[in-house]
């Protein structure tokens, strides 16, 4: 109990100083999806889903800020429950029912989330970190022709 308000604590100042941010990403195969934030009524509405007649709303909860640009939303907020809880009323609202689900890809899904705050630029990826381990071999310097490689013996080279 006593680890579940430190939490709670740390949460807040995290929130106070920093806030909370979680990037949503629009996915559609056949249908442009519309989507447009109603400040007054505090609900998303999503047209056009699934070329659905009838719009689907989303209710974003007090103290969170809802911004769209493209296909990414960005919710915002200082309280880590309520913006997380409004991207998941967002990611609901999209689901789909009564089809399958491996066919029927369309949504609103969340891509990411971190602190809201962003003074310093986004740090770049460091691309021999992301590579595979196939290019590892290969710049240790097997690229001999063999099948199996000099870096790692339990790596198969592919063609």
């Amino acid at each position: 109990m006593l680890g579940t308000a430190a939490a709670h604590v740390r949460n807040m100042l995290k929130g106070v100083t920093q806030g909370y941010r979680y990037e949503l990403r629009t996915v559609y195969a056949h249908f442009p999806v519309t989507v447009k934030v109603d400040e007054k009524a505090k609900v998303l509405k999503i047209e056009n889903f699934t070329g659905e007649k009838t719009p689907r709303y989303a209710k974003i909860i007090e103290g969170v800020k809802v911004n769209i640009k493209g296909e990414d939303l960005s919710v915002e907020g200082i309280d880590l429950k309520s913006v997380s809880q409004t991207a998941a009323n967002i990611q609901d609202s999209t689901k789909i029912k009564k089809k399958d689900l491996r066919v029927f890809l369309d949504g609103i899904y969340v891509s990411g989330k971190g602190p809201a705050q962003t003074t310093s630029k986004p740090e770049k990826r460091d691309r021999r970190k992301h590579q595979s381990p196939i290019s590892d071999a290969k710049r240790a310097g097997g690229t001999n022709g063999s099948r199996r490689t000099g870096a790692d013996p339990g790596a198969l080279r592919v063609r």
